[in-house]
């Protein structure tokens, strides 16, 4: 550590100024985009040169704004504040990612400094080393050397290491082949912890390529790198449920669910996937995040895919954007929005976007009431089956608005509407009851009046109860 710390002092004081403070002309040179300019500026501020007090912070921004437009020195100088502990922490795990963006820009004084760090201890600095003479990179490639570095970081738990180790004797470079140490490796690093190693046994599990093919074993470690955030882990197991892989049943909305757990932790897979998706599959995406099934719930990326669905012709989400603006829930409340939408909707074919539109015009919210448009929509909407619409209709009927009162219609309608729906309106049941007690558009009969208000209170109609309490049954 003390050598390199002296690197460091030596290479950041191979730039001097005569000067008692930062020169004017450097200043401008730097603030001009002058690459050297900002590096020497930077450099002023690490050391405390000449009369200008020490200042990291400055410093750094300097190093950056050089590094940004290429100077490698500037880049092992970030790498060195992090390697001395910049910000009171002590970032080796930054300070060679630095080292080595300086060395594959041609700067060798980037591997000069993790191989000191490597000798010093770090095992993240040994992997460094072995990638190196592995790959060939500076260094004569050498696969012995590159397995003892990597030995060195794997015996002080480096699980990485131990991945690449088990990778060599997979694919047999640089030592016999070995399909069962790979194996072992592979393990031990999991057993430490690595999502990348769980994800790799998956892997292994799931190609039979060095030990016997089972999708149930890769599931399960796909399952558990996923738990540690490994993003292609949920990819693949997003795949498992959508083309039902080793005999899982298929199911969409779970292979949903993790393409879109994958997304949310960067897998540019789940992204091209999701990308390609149809108008069906991006409702049902808008969907999950709204209810926050299987991923964390996000009102604005529900509403994003809902609106990606509508431009792609999905008539549910043109309805489900069209509420939203309707009831004011997480947008503004927008009558016109709404109808608008509504309209798209049912231009489609919704039939709860024309109910809506019906109901929008039978109570005035956003146009001028019109009950004959309201009925126009009621009955597009219940020649689709949509019951609601069925009781509205029956309503209009019974109020006579915007038709001759005509009860033995709205019985009717009362009746079809709690007949032929799968989730009875108790609403409906309520009137049946009234229609059946008073003989309105059917003949008097007093226990089937009883029998449909009690179906009403059963389906948890409020004014039901108030009934049967005033009536006292």
């Amino acid at each position: 550590m003390k050598r390199l710390l002296i690197m460091m002092l030596v290479a950041l004081s191979s730039v001097t100024t005569t000067q008692a403070q930062i020169s004017n002309d450097l200043l401008n040179k730097a603030n001009s985009g002058n690459a050297e300019a900002m590096f020497e500026v930077g450099n002023i501020y690490a050391l405390g040169q000449n009369g200008v007090p020490q200042d990291n912070d400055k410093a750094m921004a300097w190093f950056i704004k050089a590094a940004n437009i290429g100077n490698t020195k500037a880049m092992c100088s970030i790498g060195d504040l992090y390697a001395s502990g910049f910000g009171g922490l002590f970032d080796y795990s930054k300070a060679m990612k630095w080292y080595n963006k300086a060395l594959k820009n041609g700067n060798f004084d980037g591997m000069e400094r993790i191989k000191q760090l490597a000798l010093n201890g770090n095992t993240e600095a040994m992997c460094y080393m072995g990638r190196y003479f592995f790959d060939g990179i500076i260094v004569s490639q050498d696969y012995s050397k590159a397995m003892e570095w990597y030995q060195k970081a794997a015996e002080s738990g480096h699980s990485d290491a131990m991945i690449l180790i088990g990778n060599q004797y997979q694919s047999g470079i640089g030592v016999a082949q070995d399909f069962s140490k790979a194996m072992e490796w592979y393990q031990k690093a999991a057993d430490s912890g690595s999502a990348d190693a769980m994800f790799y046994i998956g892997n292994q599990y799931q190609s039979g390529e060095i030990v016997s093919q089972s999708y149930a074993k890769a599931l399960e470690w796909y399952l558990k790198a996923a738990e540690k955030g490994h993003a292609n882990a949920m990819f693949n197991i997003g795949e498992f449920f959508e083309f039902g892989i080793g005999g899982i049943s298929k199911d969409h909305q779970k292979a949903i669910e993790w393409y879109l757990k994958a997304e949310d932790n960067g897998s540019s897979k789940s992204i091209k996937k999701l990308n390609q998706v149809d108008k069906e599959t991006m409702f049902q995406i808008g969907s999950i995040y709204w209810t926050g099934q299987g991923v964390n719930q996000d009102f604005v990326k529900a509403i994003s895919w809902w609106r990606k669905a509508a431009e792609n012709g999905s008539s549910d989400a043109m309805y489900n954007i069209g509420s939203l603006y309707l009831f004011g829930q997480v947008v503004r409340q927008n009558y016109s929005e709404a109808m608008e939408w509504f309209n798209k909707a049912a231009d489609n074919g919704n039939a709860k976007a024309m109910f809506h539109l019906g109901n929008m015009y039978e109570t005035g919210q956003g146009v001028a009431q019109d009950y004959s448009k309201a009925m126009e929509w009621y009955q597009k909407a219940a020649d689709r089956g949509n019951d609601l619409a069925l009781y509205c209709i029956g309503e209009l009927y019974y109020n006579g608005h915007g038709v001759s009162k005509d009860y033995k219609k709205a019985f009717a309608m009362y009746k079809k509407a709690v007949e032929t729906s799968n989730n009875p309106i108790s609403d409906a049941m309520m009137m049946l009851s009234t229609c059946y007690r008073y003989g309105f558009g059917t003949t008097k009969d007093l226990a089937k009046a009883e029998y449909w208000l009690k179906k009403a209170q059963e389906s948890g109609n409020d004014k039901a109860n108030a009934i049967k309490r005033l009536m006292g049954i």
